[in-house]
C-alpha cells in the first residue's frame, strides 16, 4: 500500500476548504411561496430609517446586473462614532413574506464586526428581495433591502 505524504494531504485539505461548493440559499419552492410575482421594486422599506443606526454597505453582487447562479454576497458594516456593531444581531428575510434564512447563512459564514462575505450562493432565476438588518450597541437597527435578478446558473 503506498502512503501519500501528509504535507500533500494536508494541502489538499487547504484547497478544498478554500474553494467551498455551492449551497442552496432559496429553493425553487421557497421562491415560488415567498417570493410572489414582485418585481424588484414592489418590496420596500416603509419605515423612516435612524440616520445614526449601522450602515449596511452591499459590495456584491451588483444589483443594477443580472446575475448568475451560484453568486458571492459580500456587505461590510459601519457603526456611527460611539456604538459598535453587533454581528450577532444581523438578519437576513427573504421575499414579500419575509421567510427567516438568517442560519441558513450565518452557520456557513459567520459575520464579523467589519461584515459579511458568503460564497457560491445558489438562487433560482428570477427576481429575489432580501432585507438585511443589524443592530449595534445602542439598540439602533440598520436596515438594507438587496434586490437582484438571476438570470441562469453557471
Amino acid at each position: 500500500m503506498k502512503r501519500i505524504p501528509l504535507i500533500v494531504f494536508l494541502v489538499c485539505c487547504q484547497l478544498s476548504a478554500a474553494a467551498p461548493s455551492s449551497w442552496t440559499l432559496i429553493s425553487v419552492e421557497e421562491m415560488s411561496k415567498y417570493a410572489g410575482n414582485e418585481s424588484s421594486e414592489s418590496l420596500s422599506i416603509r419605515a423612516v430609517p435612524d440616520p445614526a443606526a449601522p450602515e449596511i454597505i452591499v459590495h456584491s453582487p451588483d444589483a443594477s446586473t443580472d446575475l448568475t447562479s451560484p453568486t458571492d454576497i459580500k456587505v461590510s458594516f459601519r457603526a456611527s462614532a460611539g456604538a459598535r456593531v453587533r454581528p450577532e444581531t444581523f438578519r437576513v428575510k427573504y421575499g414579500a413574506f419575509g421567510l427567516d434564512v438568517t442560519d441558513r447563512i450565518v452557520t456557513r459564514f459567520p459575520p464579523n464586526d467589519s461584515g459579511l462575505n458568503v460564497a457560491n450562493a445558489e438562487l433560482p432565476t428570477g427576481n429575489h428581495v432580501f432585507v438585511l438588518s443589524i443592530s449595534d450597541s445602542l439598540g439602533r437597527i440598520g436596515v438594507r433591502r438587496l434586490a437582484v435578478k438571476v438570470s441562469k446558473g453557471r
